[in-house]
C-alpha cells in the first residue's frame, strides 16, 4: 500500500531483442516522460543514490520515469558491453513511450533524457535513433559534445562545484556552440555528488517544465 506522499517504483522487465532488461518505472501525467540513464557499470547502477534522487525527484513533480540496468548489470541478463547500452537504451525509450501512451506508439509523447556521466555518450548514440526530446547531462564527459552535433533539442549540462576546471570548460564551451544549450553549476556540490544531491533533483525539475 503507498499512502499519500510515499513514493513506489514498480519493477519492469524490458523486452530487449531476444532477451530483456531490467527496470524501474513509476507512472505520471506530466510531460514529458523522462528517460534516466546510469554511467558506466564501474561507476554504479539504477540503484546508485544519484539516480534515484534523480527519479524521485522528478517522478514527484508528476513525471512518468523509468531507470534500468544495461545488459550484464544488476539482474539484467546477457554480458556488458558499451554498443549494447546504446541497444538497451533504444529498447527502454520504446518501452517508457509504450507506456505512456498506453501500448500505442503512435500516441506515445516525446521523451525527456537525464543521462549521468558516461550515460551521456548512449543517450547521444542513441538519440540518432529514436526521438528524444530534450537532454539533460549530469557531469558529461569532455568528449561528449561533437557527438551532439546533430542533435536539434536543448541540452542542459548539469556540473558539481568541485568538478575538474578541464570539465566545466569543455561543457562551458560546448553549451555556448549550441543555440540551445544551457550550463548549470550546483553550489557546494563535490565531484561524486554526495553532497548537492537535493538541488540536482530541483533543477532537473525546474528545467523539465521549461519550453
Amino acid at each position: 500500500m503507498v499512502r499519500r506522499g510515499e513514493y513506489l517504483e514498480r519493477a519492469v522487465v524490458v523486452p530487449h531483442g531476444d532477451a530483456t532488461i531490467d527496470g524501474l518505472y513509476h507512472r505520471g501525467s506530466r510531460m514529458p516522460p523522462v528517460l534516466v540513464v546510469s554511467p558506466h557499470p564501474r561507476r554504479g547502477r539504477m540503484e546508485l543514490p544519484i539516480i534515484a534522487e534523480i527519479a524521485w525527484a522528478v517522478t514527484r513533480a508528476g513525471h512518468a520515469t523509468l531507470r534500468f540496468d544495461y545488459p550484464g548489470v544488476g539482474g539484467s541478463p546477457g554480458s556488458f558491453d558499451e554498443d549494447g547500452a546504446v541497444d538497451a537504451f533504444c529498447s527502454a525509450h520504446r518501452h517508457l513511450g509504450l507506456s505512456v501512451g498506453q501500448g500505442d506508439e503512435s500516441m506515445a509523447p516525446g521523451v525527456a533524457v537525464v543521462a549521468v556521466g558516461w550515460g551521456a555518450q548512449v543517450a547521444a548514440a542513441g538519440a540518432a535513433t529514436v526521438s528524444v526530446d530534450r537532454m539533460i547531462l549530469v557531469q558529461p564527459p569532455t568528449s561528449i559534445w561533437p557527438r551532439l552535433d546533430t542533435f536539434e533539442g536543448p541540452v542542459l549540462a548539469v556540473l558539481a562545484a568541485a568538478d575538474p576546471p578541464d570539465v566545466r570548460a569543455a561543457a562551458s564551451q560546448g553549451a555556448a556552440d549550441r543555440s540551445n544549450g544551457a550550463v548549470e553549476v550546483i553550489a557546494h556540490a563535490d565531484a561524486a555528488f554526495r553532497s548537492g544531491l537535493v538541488s540536482l533533483g530541483q533543477l532537473v525539475v525546474k528545467t523539465l517544465k521549461e519550453d
